[in-house]
């Protein structure tokens, strides 16, 4: 342990946020911003199509399903250079501190929001074949409704119902 973490504080002081506690929270809170990425790439595919861009692309014999799994393909191989980048910058800050904080364990903790972020994708994919003109809207809304959830769910002292939590419940045992 840290000397700093182990000595006497004032009831008043801050509890100081070890490593880890510190890369869980900035990963949980780039679930926002990958998750409005991912909705805005296949909001723009949408925008691009009504617009009339896609017109010579059409004329080809491709299917729109086609055109719609192959940018779904680069948005997720994009969301996944995201997170390996945001992985590899915490763990930079970590190693030039000191910080206990190994590489595996940050693209561990990166790609545990993907989950998470693929729901908007799914949203925004369903939407460009359902609604094609509220694909961001439609995109979006898993990325804020799960946060207002989580900001009410801490507001009224509720437990955390996101992913981590429900990730570490046994099967069989209460928390």
């Amino acid at each position: 342990m840290n000397a700093e973490l182990t000595q006497k504080r004032w009831p008043t002081d801050p509890v100081p946020l070890p490593p880890e506690g510190f890369a869980a929270a900035i990963f949980a809170l780039l679930a926002i911003p990958a998750g409005l990425y991912v909705a805005t790439r296949i909001a723009t595919l949408a925008t691009d199509e009504n617009t009339g861009r896609w017109n010579p692309i059409h004329s080809l014999p491709l299917f729109r399903t086609h055109l719609a799994g192959t940018e779904t393909l680069i948005t997720a191989a994009g969301l996944a250079v995201i997170l390996a980048t945001a992985a590899i910058t915490i763990w930079v800050g970590a190693a030039l501190t000191g910080a206990p904080l190994g590489l595996l364990d940050a693209l561990a903790d990166a790609f545990n929001t993907a989950p998470v972020v693929l729901l908007p994708l799914g949203a925004a994919v369903l939407a460009l074949g359902w609604y094609p003109t509220a694909v961001g809207a439609i995109g979006a809304l898993p990325v804020a409704g799960g946060f207002l959830l989580d900001v009410l769910a801490q507001g009224h002292r509720r437990p955390r119902l996101g992913p981590p939590a429900l990730a570490l419940r046994a099967p069989g045992r209460s928390t």
